[in-house]
């Protein structure tokens, strides 16, 4: 098994879980660009690597 670069894992599993694909009425995506903050959990600064969220 080769060595994988942290986006290369990231863009991987974006498409293995599908979130490469957009669905209606679903907040979903990988990285580490967008915040909690900005995904409706105020006061949170923190990035996560991966999202799955019903779209309010």
């Amino acid at each position: 098994m080769s060595l994988r670069t942290e986006d290369q894992v990231r863009d991987y599993a974006r498409e293995v879980l599908g979130f490469n694909e957009i669905e209606e009425n679903i907040n979903q995506g990988t990285g580490q660009i967008t915040t909690f903050n900005q995904l409706g959990f105020k006061g949170y600064s923190d990035k996560p690597d991966g999202w799955f969220l019903p779209k309010i």
